[in-house]
């Protein structure tokens, strides 16, 4: 009986310590949020791994001394793919493009690199470019390399990142309906003195650890 009390009256204390509303955490000039809605709904801003903010909004329920946070995430299951092939000494790249099936797509407007040049595949859905022709290069980007390639057809337009390849040919498949399934997640976050303390804010890092402050 006492200790079914004193759990009662640990529960109660990180209750009454626990507040609605937004918790900040900032971290190397980046602001992290989690607003917390009186109506059990939350949303919390992280920045972005390049440029943007990423916004993940869900439910949220108290269970002990921990807030759980509920939320969907989406996987996008698709057949669209890229394949490269290492050659030494290569002065060209040769991409063919296909659908799902594995019929030649023609007529594509294809770019490389985000160079704003572009050429038509032929009537087999292959189109060849000189690297010569190519100018725009990233920052410390190996030579010779194909890094995007950008394709639009009259149905979509679609940007492929391919990373660190040497290619003679690279074969493009297309899938025009992805489809998308969505998975529930669940996350604790600690009640602690009023503040909260988020293991793995952003998913790729168990042994990072953020404590949220409330604004």
């Amino acid at each position: 009986m006492k200790l079914l009390l004193v759990l009662l009256l640990s529960f109660w204390f990180n209750i009454l310590q626990f507040e609605t509303g937004e918790y900040i955490h900032e971290r190397n000039g980046h602001k992290y949020s989690i607003v917390l809605n009186q109506d059990s709904s939350f949303t919390y801003l992280r920045p972005a791994i390049i440029n943007g903010t990423i916004k993940e909004a869900g439910k949220w329920r108290i269970s002990q001394n921990s807030l759980i946070l509920f939320d969907s995430v989406g996987f996008v299951n698709s057949k669209s793919k890229v394949e490269g092939q290492t050659v030494e000494g290569q002065k060209f790249v040769v991409i063919k493009f296909i659908d799902e099936k594995g019929s030649p797509l023609s007529d594509l407007e294809v770019g490389i690199n985000e160079d704003n040049f572009y050429k038509r595949t032929d009537t087999q859905g292959i189109v060849k470019f000189e690297f010569t022709e190519l100018k725009k290069r990233r920052k410390n980007q190996p030579k010779n390399t194909v890094e995007v390639i950008e394709f639009k057809t009259k149905r979509s337009e679609t940007t492929v990142a391919v990373e660190n390849i040497f290619n003679n040919k690279i074969t493009v498949i297309k899938d025009y309906n992805p489809k998308k399934t969505y998975k529930l997640r669940e996350r604790r976050v600690e009640i602690r003195n009023g503040d909260l303390v988020f293991k793995n804010p952003s998913g790729m890092n168990e042994q990072q650890e953020f404590v949220f402050i409330k604004k």
